[in-house]
């Protein structure tokens, strides 16, 4: 699984509290670099939502491989320390990276369906994710080193937690000793619509240790319900608004899927002499 030849490759040691040290792999599997000019710019286009954000960007898929993963949930806190190409040049982390890539300060769930969508298999002791940045000068063959940190969380559980009839909980503290436990506070901060034609949910919670893994609705038989989730970070509090493509059902159920026994547990990566595409 591991071999020292490999320069694009490397043996990581995972440390968590009240756990033995674990050996990973950590790999380089992709680079891909991504550059367009836009020859007759508007005023219009610069206007436009995605305009503020720069499409050039130089991507490296990076995989971890090992047994601690089959319990992790999350990974994110991506810490670049040094990046370079081999011409000297240093690489720029892509500030603003697109979602599932590159948590520079959150965590993101890991989805093995995402990563792994082509593989009729998937694996439980893997996960893989890139790391962002500005393309660099064309006169660069290769990326010298990339050195850096990273955190995943594993837990011993997922339990799921349930709010039985939501629309009647407009401005409700949502207890339960799970949340207890973690710190969370969490509110029904919005209902709109209303107890017999419900529309959406907004939910506030302040979760700073990344507890809870999912939020959803179900009916009264406990089938999740199809909606959309909108999630707006806004410093430690994250407003979550659960949005129906039709009208809910008046007895729908909030449920919070929470992680059990959570550890955070720190990766320091190095890779080396990657070649540029």
């Amino acid at each position: 699984m591991f071999h020292h030849k490999l320069p694009a490759t490397l043996l990581a040691t995972l440390l968590a509290a009240g756990a033995t040290a674990a050996e990973v792999s950590v790999k380089a599997i992709k680079v891909v670099e991504t550059r367009e000019m836009d020859l007759n710019p508007t005023k219009e286009k610069d206007n436009a939502f995605f305009g503020g954000f720069d499409q050039n960007r130089l991507a490296v898929t990076i995989e971890l491989t090992g047994d601690i993963l089959a319990n992790a949930s999350r990974y994110g806190h991506i810490n670049i320390t040094a990046a370079q190409t081999d011409t000297g040049e240093k690489l720029e982390v892509i500030p603003f990276p697109s979602a599932g890539h590159h948590p520079t300060d959150r965590y993101e769930s890991i989805d093995r369906e995402f990563m792994y969508a082509f593989e009729q298999t998937k694996p439980t002791d893997r996960i893989k994710f890139d790391l962002g940045f500005k393309p660099c000068k064309r006169s660069a063959g290769s990326i010298k080193s990339i050195h850096g940190t990273l955190q995943v969380l594993t837990v011993d559980r997922m339990e799921d937690i349930t709010f039985d009839n939501v629309a009647k909980r407009k401005g409700e503290s949502l207890q339960h000793p799970i949340l207890k436990a973690a710190g969370i506070n969490a509110q029904v901060t919005r209902i709109e619509g209303s107890v017999n034609a419900l529309e959406s949910v907004t939910i506030e919670l302040h979760d700073t240790e990344d507890v809870i893994q999912e939020v959803y609705l179900t009916d009264a038989r406990n089938e999740k319900l199809n909606v959309s989730a909108m999630r707006m970070f806004m410093g430690s509090k994250t407003m979550l608004t659960l949005q129906g493509w039709e009208k809910l059902p008046s007895d729908a159920k909030l449920v919070m899927t929470a992680g059990v026994g959570q550890k955070k547990v720190p990766v320091n990566f190095k890779l080396n002499d990657l070649a540029l595409p």
